[in-house]
This record gives structure tokens, C-alpha cells and sequence, in this order.
């Protein structure tokens, strides 16, 4: 904004007429800076909300950055990953203080607008931010960002009471970080486990270091290690994509310039800000802009159609009669067979194993219009349910709220299903919007299936 622009030569009546005039429309919530409350601007345009909503059901990226005005205010930012993979904020928040009361009451606020709780959030270890999360989105995971977690550990093992500090145990701390990336790799909630006694037991006599990892980072490991993100969450493992949104916003948008005024700052962030994001979706639409989602997405179908071609079709088994699961052979290495249920999502493979969806899963879809052993996903769904009732490996843990805890056929762990909300953690549903777990739901409670899964049926 131009300093001729500004409404008032205050900057605090500027901000106000801003509010409920020009920009009145972008505002959720606003809550004046007083003597008992703290200042809180929530601010969402209507592109934002239709991204949020477009873009917002697997991982919603949050966190806050300083200095983008004379008061010292932080800004958060609440981000998503579009169809092209760039960051997209879709609300900004911005407080007198980053207490978790404050948050809270942003975020309650906030919430209405997004049209469900996404599947997890992405942060840094900020706790009055986590906290504050769990409190407004108790149904979404919190994530940490493993960039942040490293440096964490770093900072800490540089430190003299870490008793590892100082160049002479340099490679101490190495194999230290590199026992960190192990952890963080385990797919599952037992090698977490084994690795990290193993890390324990190396690590003995340094007291101080094993106090640490048991203190602050054990607790809540499934916030940061592999097993605790095994759904669709982007392939995101940190949050550089607000990083670099924050980065842009400094430096190019407000030149660089630390002190500017409250009513800029707002200016910049509805008008400046947007007009960008509006201009970067123009290239896209109009395919000038690469995208890296739809080419690593197309990459994956390459390589399954490859293996199609090759025959794999007469190598592959099928494990059991009661369910669809198959072994898949490895093409690197003839000896090995990737276990795969596409009913789970699930695949034995590294890409697999994080969650993702891999050439062996995308090879199940293909060949299930060239072969009758490979059936489509709606009867696999059914069959994987069925089998998981007689099995018995489910309990009901609300009737009156129609919940029920479900355990993965494969090994993957226990997946919570709400019928009430429709929402599942396991990861079919993070990809398709349902899954045997909400089928065996729907059964166990007696309700047919409504539109929105007729519809998925028929679709897939």
C-alpha cells in the first residue's frame, strides 16, 4: 500500500477502517487489541477458501514467521500443496501473542471453514501450536517437520551438557544423527521400537543423551518417524513449502522491508499476495507452468504399464482366497516378492511402506480390466471386510457414536473409523474416501450405503 493510500495517519484506526470497510469481506474474525485480550486477525479470501477446500483433506501445512511488521506481531499462514505441488496459503492469522489460548480461539474460529478436518497438519515443534491443534482438530494428526526435528537434535548435541559436543566427538554425533534417520525411516511401530532399544543400549553410558531422546522425542516419535504418516499426506516430510511462501512474502513482496505498517502488511496479504497466486493458476490452466505431481504420478503408471508389458501378469499370486492380497515380484532381484492388498493401500515395498502409492498398486489397477483374478476395487473393498468381521479383528467402541477400531489384515496397525463424521485413519481412505473399515462400519450399525459411497462404487 502506498503510504498516500493509507486510511489514517494511525496506524491502528488505519488497520480498523481497513477491517470493516475495504477488506471486511476477507475477515473471519477480529478481535481488537485490549487490555485483557490479545490482538487476533483471521483472514481468508473467498480464492482461499475455495483452495482450502479444493486442496485441504490430506495435509494442511501451518506455521508462523516474524518481522513482516513494526509490532513484532508473528504471522501464521495456513498452507496447502495443489495439483501442481506449489504451496498455496489458504488463511492467515496474525496475533499479538503466540499463546496457546490465543491460537485456539484463532483456530475455533477458523474451522467452520474447512469442510472437513484434514488428515493431518505439518509443523514445527512448537507445542503451543500442536497443542492448539489437538484442541480445535482432535480427528488430525500433527506432524513434525523432520528438517526441523534434525536440527533440533543437532543444536542439542552441539551443546555442552549433551555430553557429545566439541569437534573431538564429531563422529559420536554423527552416529548419533544417523540413528535418528533410522528411526524416522521404520515403517512400523515395532522397528521403531527395536531400533530405538538398540539406540538405548549403544548409547548407555552417555546418560544425558539417552535422558533426552526418552524425554522428548520417544514420547512422541509418531509425530516425526515414518510409521506415524503411513496415509496420503503429499510426500511431504517437511514444511519447506511455507518456508519458501514465507521467503517470497519478505522478500518480494514486501521488498524486504522488516517495520512495515500493520494496514501494509494486510494490503500485501489480500491484494499484493493473491493477485500472484491468481496469476500463477492462469499458467498453469493454460500449461505453462510444469507439474511435478502429474509427472511423478505419471512416471509411477510408466513403470507399472513397463512391468505390464513384461509379463509380470503370470508371475503374480494371489496370497489367499478370503482376501485380495498379492505377491508381487521385485524387478531388481527375481528372489523377492512385494506383499500387496490394493483393499489396504498397502504394499511390502520401500515406496509402499510409506504410504504411497506405488508401481505395484498401480499395476493391480491395471490388469483389473485384462484379467478376472483382478477384480475392481469395490469388490475387493467388500471381500477385505467381510474378512475383517470374521476374523474378529475389530471392536466397537461407541455404539451411540458409531465408532469401531479396526486392525489392518497386513500388519499395518489399527485404524480408528468414525461412521458419524465418515472418517477413517487408515490409508484407503486418505486416498479414495472409503475403505473396508467404513464398509464393515456401515454393516456392523446397519445402514445401507448411502449416495456419496454409491457414487464412489461406481466411479472406481
Amino acid at each position: 500500500m502506498l503510504r498516500g493510500k493509507h486510511l489514517d495517519k494511525d496506524d491502528c484506526k488505519s488497520t480498523e477502517k481497513l477491517l470493516a470497510g475495504p477488506l471486511k469481506d476477507n475477515v473471519v474474525f477480529y478481535q481488537p487489541l485490549g487490555k485483557d485480550q490479545d490482538l487476533i486477525i483471521v483472514l481468508q479470501t473467498e480464492c482461499m477458501r475455495k483452495d482450502l477446500q479444493d486442496h485441504g483433506s490430506n495435509i494442511v501445512f501451518f506455521d508462523a514467521t516474524h518481522c513482516v511488521n513494526q509490532y513484532s506481531f508473528p504471522l501464521f499462514t495456513l498452507l496447502v500443496r495443489d495439483d501442481h505441488g506449489h504451496g498455496v496459503p489458504v488463511a492467515y492469522i496474525i496475533t499479538s501473542s503466540e499463546t496457546q489460548e490465543t491460537l485456539t480461539l484463532a483456530l475455533q474460529r477458523l474451522r467452520p471453514l474447512f469442510p472437513k478436518p484434514p488428515r493431518c497438519f505439518m509443523v514445527d515443534k512448537d507445542m503451543s501450536e500442536i497443542n492448539a491443534l489437538n484442541d480445535v482438530f482432535p480427528e488430525s494428526d500433527v506432524l513434525l517437520c523432520w528438517y526441523h526435528v534434525l536440527q533440533a537434535v543437532v543444536r542439542w548435541l552441539m551443546k555442552s551438557d549433551s555430553g557429545v559436543s566439541g569437534p573431538q566427538n564429531s563422529s559420536i554425533r554423527k552416529e548419533i544423527i544417523d540413528y535418528f534417520k533410522k528411526m524416522k525411516a521404520c515403517p512400523m511401530k515395532a522397528d521403531f521400537d527395536r531400533v530405538a532399544k538398540k539406540f538405548l543400549k549403544e548409547f548407555s553410558h552417555y546418560k544425558e543423551l539417552c535422558n533426552y531422546f526418552q524425554r522428548y522425542w520417544e514420547p512422541i516419535s509418531h509425530r516425526w518417524a515414518d510409521y506415524g504418516r503411513c496415509y496420503n499426506h503429499g510426500n511431504s516430510e517437511t514444511n519447506n513449502l511455507i518456508e519458501r511462501f514465507f521467503h517470497r512474502l519478505k522478500y518480494q513482496f514486501l521488498s524486504g522491508i522488516r517495520n512495515r505498517r500493520l494496514d501494509d502488511l494486510l494490503d500485501v496479504l489480500l491484494c499484493k499476495t493473491e493477485t500472484y497466486f491468481q496469476v500463477i493458476k492462469h499458467l498453469q490452466s493454460a500449461g505453462r507452468m510444469a507439474n511435478c505431481v502429474a509427472m511423478k504420478l505419471e512416471e509411477t503408471f510408466n513403470k507399472a504399464t513397463r512391468m505390464m508389458e513384461k509379463g509380470w501378469i503370470d508371475h503374480i499370486t494371489r496370497e489367499s482366497l478370503d482376501i485380495y492380497v498379492y505377491n508381487v515380484p521385485s524387478e531388481q532381484d527375481s528372489s523377492l516378492s512385494y506383499r500387496t492388498c490394493p483393499a489396504e493401500c498397502f504394499c511390502s515395498c520401500p515406496v509402499g511402506l510409506k504410504g504411497e502409492e506405488c508401481k505395484h498398486l498401480v499395476l493391480l489397477d491395471i490388469l483389473k480390466d485384462k484379467d478376472d483374478a483382478f477384480p475392481e476395487l469395490a469388490l475387493q473393498l467388500e471381500a477385505h471386510a467381510r474378512a475383517v468381521q470374521d476374523k474378529g479383528h475389530f471392536s466397537v467402541c461407541s455404539e451411540v457414536k458409531m465408532e469401531i477400531d479396526v486392525e489392518s489384515l497386513c500388519g499395518r496397525g489399527t485404524y480408528h473409523t468414525d461412521l458419524e463424521t465418515y472418517s477413517c485413519t487408515c490409508c484407503t481412505f486418505s486416498y479414495h474416501g472409503i475403505c473396508p473399515c467404513l464398509i464393515l462400519a456401515q454393516q456392523l450399525f446397519g445402514m445401507t450405503i448411502n449416495e456419496k459411497n454409491l457414487l464412489f462404487c461406481e466411479s472406481i
